[in-house]
């Protein structure tokens, strides 16, 4: 059991105050104002007491507290938590955290009763006393053993250091020790202070006890919910990833549930269970417009992750259109669907996904867009899909420091089809940990249907661009020439041509990505998952700016 005496005695930690659990005659020069995040706390015995609170602001850290108990009254240490977060760049699917976190943390005395409830700032917090968590072989289920793992435990870092995450890797460890195995000789032991370790050891602590409560009533139901917990599946190109189900807040409100004392096994396993079917069995993202290659026109991809650890079949069927092959997705797996448009409207249709007896209906924009002067906005760029983002369908765009646009319109020189690109930067150092200025910056036109044979116009602040195909650096990339580029105050814009050979049918296949000066990858006009190559395509039908003129 972890304590505070033998966490204090870690190697570069800072101990906490020494007076911490010592029972007070009288309170310490407490803060004002601080206050429990929650009403029942619930405690293994021999552990401290790790609540989570709130703060005002211009409190302290570490600063002291009074913990009035139904047994006396004990000091504590109010902690501010820094839990780490993906720096610009990195992988971000797994998701940012939550940032600073609050918590009181106390040792009660080994000679005091176990107290029913604890007081903070005249508000009580009921404590249920819990038995020690028995690791089981219950929940060992669906087993993953990949071969690779690097990309997986870059992506699971950040889960690692941040204490109100990490027990999905603890319950990993349990299911499939296999793979916890693989990731931990990567991750290595996370380095956490002292009271990160702790709440990191109370959120442990309450879910293995959570799932050992359910195991008991039903041990099937508990396997089915911690693989949606802890589910990791195998993407296209053999990339891994987290695709656990459940925000923190839906998992909370999840353990408190499972740890009522009030409901007995049928109650725990009901809840269980509809909380398991209010969340999504699949996830779906639309992976290209209009661009995939093929004798048909206007297909329509569509990408399809199972989190179930039961194969299942999907297909996509587009309103007004076809239905496509039924395919199979394995187990924690995925895969791709396709499906041709053959009526052609002006406007988004839509394509339902069905993923077993599961059904997502998604927008797809398979019509060209009709080029009419001033031109065709390319635009808005947004992020590569989080898990959390895709789970809502809603990709994030970045802050108007880092947009970018883009119009694709007629030159005024000589009518050829050229696209205005201005790519923002914060100016002056705004950016913490960033030098102003577009440096390392390349902006990627990509021409034609997706796939291998694919070409990419790339261009540069710098005024320099070049064309190449798909597989950069494969022996296709042209010569770099000099392109019409500026570099003002808080943005860089160019001009840039687009070769005739792309234009001359009166219609154009087109999708666009930015680098920017930190590593973060933006797209239009789909967002791409962190592994994904190239961005989908959107027609565009060149012919309709002739028309408009002849009006």
């Amino acid at each position: 059991m972890i304590s505070l005496v033998a966490l204090s005695a870690c190697a570069g930690q800072k101990s906490l105050d020494s007076s911490i659990g010592k029972p007070v005659a009288r309170p310490p020069q407490a803060l004002s104002r601080i206050l429990p995040l929650e009403n029942r706390i619930d405690l293994v015995p021999g552990a401290p007491v790790v609540l989570r609170v709130t703060a005002p602001v211009g409190a302290e850290s570490p600063s002291p507290l009074l913990l009035e108990l139904s047994g006396g009254a004990i000091t504590a240490e109010l902690w501010r938590l820094e839990t780490a977060g993906p720096q610009a760049g990195d992988w971000l699917w797994a998701g940012a955290s939550r940032g600073p976190v609050w918590i009181a943390v106390a040792e009660l005395p080994a000679d005091l009763d176990r107290p029913a409830w604890i007081e903070l700032s005249g508000q009580r917090v009921r404590i249920q006393w819990l038995s020690e968590p028995v690791a089981s072989d219950l929940i060992d289920a669906n087993p993953q053993r990949p071969a690779q793992f690097q990309g997986l435990a870059e992506q699971l870092g950040p889960v690692v250091m941040d204490p109100t995450r990490s027990w999905r890797l603890d319950l990993l460890r349990r299911r499939d020790p296999g793979l916890a195995a693989g990731l931990d000789d990567l991750l290595g032991a996370p380095v956490l202070a002292l009271p990160g370790q702790l709440l990191a050891a109370r959120e442990r602590a309450c879910w293995e006890a959570a799932i050992d409560r359910l195991a008991g009533a039903d041990a099937e139901t508990a396997s089915d919910l911690v693989s949606l917990l802890t589910a990791i599946a195998s993407f296209p190109h053999g990339a891994l990833a987290p695709v656990w189900a459940g925000s923190v807040e839906q998992t909370d409100e999840l353990r408190s549930v499972l740890l009522d004392p009030a409901r007995n096994g049928s109650s725990l396993v009901r809840e269980a269970q509809a909380w398991m079917a209010s969340q999504s069995p699949a996830l779906t993202w639309v992976i290209d417009d209009a661009g995939a290659p093929g004798q048909a026109a206007n297909i329509v991809t569509v990408g399809v992750l199972n989190r179930l650890g039961d194969p299942v079949a999907a297909s996509l069927a587009i309103q007004g259109g076809g239905t496509g092959p039924v395919r199979a997705i394995g187990a924690f797996g995925s895969g791709v669907t396709v499906a041709s448009v053959k009526e052609i409207g002006s406007a988004a249709v839509a394509a339902n996904v069905r993923v077993g007896d599961w059904t997502m209906t998604q927008a797809v924009f398979p019509a060209p867009l009709p080029a009419r002067a001033p031109g065709v906005r390319l635009a808005p760029f947004v992020h590569d899909w989080t898990l959390s983002d895709l789970a809502v369908r809603r990709p994030r765009q970045p802050d108007n420091r880092w947009a970018t646009a883009a119009l694709l319109q007629r030159s005024s020189e000589d009518a050829s089809w050229e696209v205005f690109l201005e790519c923002r930067f914060p100016a002056g150092g705004e950016e913490a940990g960033h030098e102003a200025g577009p440096n390392n910056e390349v902006v990627r036109i990509w021409l034609g249907p997706t796939g291998p044979d694919s070409s990419v116009i790339e261009v540069t602040p710098a005024g320099e661009m070049r064309l190449a195909n798909a597989a950069l650096g494969g022996g296709g990339a042209g010569e770099w020439t000099s392109v019409d580029a500026q570099i003002r105050a808080d943005r860089w814009v160019a001009r840039v041509r687009i070769p005739e050979e792309f234009v001359r049918t009166g219609a154009l296949l087109v999708g666009m990505t930015r680098s920017d000066a930190r590593g973060v990858r933006t797209a239009w006009p789909r967002p791409l998952t962190p592994w994904g190559a190239q961005p989908g395509r959107i027609a565009v039908d060149l012919g309709a700016w002739t028309n408009l003129r002849d009006e």
